[in-house]
C-alpha cells in the first residue's frame, strides 16, 4: 500500500501469476480496494487510490524478465521513469530522485 499512495509514482503495475477464474486482476483490485478502506488509508469518499494500480494477468508461473520489460517500454505505461521491484519493497519519497538522472543514461 506504501507504493500506491506514494505521489512519486504515477501507476502502479502488477504482474498477477498463477491466475484462475477465482483468482485474478478483478479480485486482486477488489481486495486492493478492501485493505485501503480497512487500513483507514483511504481519506475521501470519492478518491479511489486504487486507480493508479493496472494489473495484468499472468496465465501460469511467474512472467519472464523479457516480458516485463516489453511492457514497461510500451504505451500501457504512464511517466517517464519505471521502477521494477519485487512487490515487498516499499518505496519513499527519495524516489522522486530518480527525476534527476540523464534520460539518456539506463540506470
Amino acid at each position: 500500500m506504501a507504493n500506491i499512495h506514494n505521489p512519486h509514482f504515477d501507476q502502479i503495475v502488477v504482474f498477477l501469476d498463477g491466475v484462475s477464474e477465482q483468482s485474478n486482476c478483478v479480485h486482486f483490485l477488489q481486495d486492493m480496494r478492501d485493505l485501503d478502506v480497512n487500513m483507514g488509508l483511504h481519506k475521501l469518499e470519492d478518491e479511489d487510490s486504487i486507480a493508479k494500480v493496472t494489473c495484468v494477468n499472468v496465465e501460469g508461473n511467474q512472467p519472464p524478465y523479457y516480458q516485463m520489460f516489453m511492457y514497461a517500454v510500451s504505451d500501457e505505461v504512464l511517466g517517464d521513469v519505471v521502477v521494477m521491484s519485487n512487490a515487498d519493497q516499499a518505496f519513499d519519497y527519495s524516489v522522486a530522485a530518480v527525476h534527476n538522472l540523464n534520460p539518456d543514461v539506463l540506470a
